[in-house]
Parts: C-alpha cells; sequence; structure tokens
C-alpha cells in the first residue's frame, strides 16, 4: 500500500518550522522530501510481543532507517 504522511516538526528554540513528506515506496523503501531534495531510506522494523512483561501492553514496534544512495 502507497501512502503519504506529512511529518511536521516545530524547532521551539529556533522557532521554525519544517515540513516534510514520507512516501511509501513499497513494502521497505521510504521516501522522504523537503522542499526540493529527497532522501531514499531503507527502513526495518520489528514487532515484538511482550506477553506478560507490562499489563495493558501487547506489543512494541522497533524501526531502523538507513539512507541509501
Amino acid at each position: 500500500m502507497i501512502g503519504i504522511i506529512s511529518i511536521i516538526v516545530m524547532d521551539s528554540l529556533t522557532n521554525s518550522l519544517m515540513i516534510m513528506r514520507r512516501e511509501d515506496i513499497g513494502n521497505v523503501p521510504v521516501k522522504v522530501s523537503h522542499g526540493k531534495e529527497s532522501t531514499t531510506w531503507l527502513v526495518v522494523s520489528w514487532k515484538l510481543n511482550v506477553g506478560t512483561m507490562q499489563h495493558g501492553i501487547q506489543s512494541t514496534k522497533i524501526a531502523m532507517a538507513f539512507t541509501l544512495c
């Protein structure tokens, strides 16, 4: 499923706003655009079942991202 998500970062120290767009290219690659520039990332994630370690929490997700040349 291809999706586009806006990522909005508000820097309160410099009082600036940065808007980036994330576009899922396929199952793993993700394209992040900021203005005229864009970068493609390899995103690998795992969903871990927590089990009985914490009441009310069933799972957590861990993700790592690497820039692609």
